[in-house]
């Protein structure tokens, strides 16, 4: 998992707009050398890697964080920082964390409601001009992950009966944009 802000500006070449981190870990579980190997030469990098039992968390923090604002960026074909210009859109990015830990809760994983709404805020506040790769996919033309992230959350909000209903309003206007 890794929360390196980035746009492509070329082939080959993209730019960041800001600081980041990368967590990782095994898919089953289980403890390996190569883990090790590979966090510390991503951390040598400068992409502040870690090797992360907890990773899970940080999956769907990072979840609750891209709903919020890839998909409002999309729909509003706005920057992150953006977001921030009316109250009420804040409170919509907000209100959409909310709704994703809940339903990583509901699921057993210990994310934190406030820590990542602390993270969008700080995008809001520190990445003037991003745009996320949501809103890149509709500016090109391109098919999104909405069904990935805001889908995903949506789908297994139903099978553990934890309401969604922000974070479903912006899988449908972002899937009407992706059939337009």
């Amino acid at each position: 998992m890794t929360t390196w802000p980035a746009d492509v500006v070329g082939p080959g070449h993209v730019h960041s707009h800001g600081v980041g981190a990368i967590r990782l870990f095994t898919a089953d579980g289980t403890p390996r050398a190569m883990l090790d190997t590979v966090a510390a030469s991503l951390d040598r990098a400068g992409l502040h890697c870690q090797a992360d039992k907890n990773v899970w968390t940080a999956i769907w923090e990072k979840v609750a964080f891209n709903s919020a604002l890839n998909s409002l960026c999309a729909v509003a074909r706005c920057t992150v920082d953006q977001i921030g210009l009316l109250p009420e859109t804040k409170a919509l990015a907000l209100g959409i964390v909310d709704e994703v830990i809940a339903v990583a809760l509901a699921k057993n994983i210990p994310a934190n409601a406030d820590k990542t709404k602390h993270s969008v805020e700080d995008a809001i506040l520190n990445h003037k001009g991003h745009k996320p790769s949501m809103l890149q996919d509709v500016l090109a033309g391109r098919p999104t992950e909405i069904e990935f992230i805001n889908g995903a959350v949506v789908a297994l909000g139903q099978e553990l009966d934890v309401p969604t209903l922000r974070t479903q309003t912006l899988l449908n206007l972002v899937r009407l944009i992706d059939a337009s």
